[in-house]
């Protein structure tokens, strides 16, 4: 039996020779038929990895960007811990080994530890431009929007989950049930969605590109995150979130997130 690639080829070889007159649409149709459970609404997410063995100078250059290494386990990395720990600081009441991950590289760096199922931010970040420490806290009224339904007496950010806060936007498929991730920072799939009927059958039908998207759909792709709102249905499950739960690349942002009023 024929792979749908075999099929493929011969069905592009007799449209060259004219015995078979489809137009652009009706070949994608076609290639969509053969491709079968290879759509992309079928996939799974597989990770960054999977698109390096076809995609090695794209996957090269997205591994050095901001948005592959925003967030970091120094256990992995023991130079993603921007500042020196062993120089004394009253505001930096922990240690390298305290660190489940690092947040930011450019402009702020942030530290998170796990308690639980669930990671909070330490009440400090270090100022890479000046090169000093200073306290992180918002503030429970005044600040952003989600501080009142989170307080934090104490000031330390003990009440502030990244579950709900962050993580829906540092990482690709946050399960708010298991609080598992497919990977951690944008990935390729955070743009692309699913990508497993893509990594098994290579063709542009099976895997999405806002490329080829319509404008609005594909700056969704880019608001979801880049934009200040809430879910439309908030709380979930107990919960209030600060990025658009459910929602991912090829989905209707406004069925998910309500965008805020520009000030």
């Amino acid at each position: 039996m024929k792979t749908w690639s075999a099929w493929l080829a011969a069905l592009v070889f007799a449209m060259a020779v004219g015995a078979v007159a489809l137009s652009p649409a009706g070949v994608m149709a076609q290639v969509a038929a053969a491709v079968g459970s290879a759509s992309p609404g079928d996939a799974h997410y597989v990770g960054s990895a999977a698109c390096q063995t076809c995609h090695q100078d794209i996957f090269a250059r997205w591994s050095k960007t901001r948005m592959a290494n925003v967030v970091r386990d120094p256990k992995q990395h023991p130079d993603a811990i921007i500042p020196d720990l062993s120089k004394p600081d009253p505001l930096v009441t922990f240690t390298a080994k305290d660190i489940a991950f690092v947040y930011g590289s450019a402009w702020k760096q942030r530290y998170f530890h796990k308690v639980g199922d669930d990671y909070y931010p330490y009440p400090v970040q270090w100022d890479i431009t000046n090169r000093k420490w200073a306290p992180y806290h918002v503030p429970d009224q005044g600040g952003d929007w989600w501080a009142k339904f989170y307080p934090d007496p104490k000031g330390d950010n003990s009440g502030r989950p990244t579950g709900p806060l962050c993580d829906g936007c540092h990482s690709v498929d946050y399960d708010i049930r298991t609080k598992a991730v497919a990977e951690w920072n944008v990935g390729c799939e955070a743009c692309h969605g699913p990508g497993s009927a893509h990594a098994a059958h290579p063709a542009q039908v099976s895997i999405l590109n806002p490329a080829r998207q319509d404008y609005v759909s594909a700056n969704d792709t880019c608001i979801r995150c880049h934009s200040q709102g809430q879910p439309l249905n908030n709380p979930i499950a107990g919960k209030f979130y600060d990025w658009p739960v459910g929602y991912h690349a090829g989905l209707k942002l406004s069925d998910f997130w309500r965008l805020e009023d520009h000030k």
